[in-house]
């Protein structure tokens, strides 16, 4: 995986902006990942998408993830830091282009019902991003991971599951794919409540490079109104390089 450059990051910036955010994952993916196919990264589970974005925020931006959340008694601000390497501390397994492989087929147990499944991936997301409200996005994902549902060795139709089973099969997932839901606990330093929120790599990262992106644009702006050059060759200078002609000019 290799670090967005300065291009990368205009070029998401641009491209990315009206997209879902689940598209802005797979953009930002294929700028870090180009040898790997659009099928092979929508094909990616969303904890293996998350953990890879995590390496490519840390390749980019660095380790250090400073993070705002409001408390949800008091309404105080809480400032917190992340370590991203201690939530992924490992480079992005080797991965199979679809169809070069069998699927893994997962199986639950729940009193007399039996549920073949698989970990929700990107392509599945996306398959709900036109639902019409959470229920329906939700029972669309359940048919698109479920792959067989029995009570007794006898067929049941998806929506036919009990809660208590789809709760069950929620845990499972998450048991399977862990960095899919990443929580953080908190604890308000003014009135000691304590809470857990989720953090969400592909959010918390698009708002950095949004932010990025225009200050490169301003650097570009300063220095070839000072310099003639064109974008391409201030985008090629290093961040060291780019801001020492920037304390030049000013």
């Amino acid at each position: 995986m290799q670090a967005l450059s300065a291009s990368d990051v205009l070029y998401a910036w641009e491209v990315g902006g009206q997209k879902h955010h689940v598209d802005r994952a797979m953009l930002l993916l294929a700028l870090a990942l180009p040898s790997f196919s659009p099928a092979l990264l929508s094909s990616l589970t969303i904890g293996q998408r998350n953990r890879a974005l995590i390496l490519l925020r840390q390749k980019t931006l660095g380790a250090a993830a400073r993070c705002l959340a409001r408390c949800p008694n008091c309404g105080e601000q809480l400032e917190f830091s992340l370590d991203l390497p201690a939530m992924s501390h490992t480079e992005l397994e080797a991965l199979v282009e679809p169809g070069e492989h069998i699927e893994p087929m997962l199986s639950l147990n729940v009193d007399a019902y039996t549920l073949s499944f698989h970990i929700p991936t990107s392509t599945d997301i996306a398959a709900i991003i036109r639902a019409i409200d959470a229920q329906e996005g939700r029972h669309i994902l359940i048919e698109r991971c479920v792959i067989q549902a029995t009570r007794d060795d006898q067929p049941v139709p998806v929506e036919k599951l009990p809660e208590e089973v789809l709760h069950a099969l929620s845990e499972a997932i998450i048991e399977h794919d862990p960095m899919a839901e990443i929580e953080c606990a908190l604890v308000c330093q003014e009135c000691q409540q304590s809470w857990t929120t989720f953090f969400d790599i592909v959010s918390f990262f698009w708002t950095e490079l949004e932010a990025l992106a225009k200050r490169l644009l301003r650097d570009v702006h300063t220095i070839a109104s000072a310099y003639g050059w064109r974008e391409s060759d201030i985008l090629a200078l290093s961040p060291a390089r780019r801001q020492y002609y920037l304390e030049l000019i000013h």
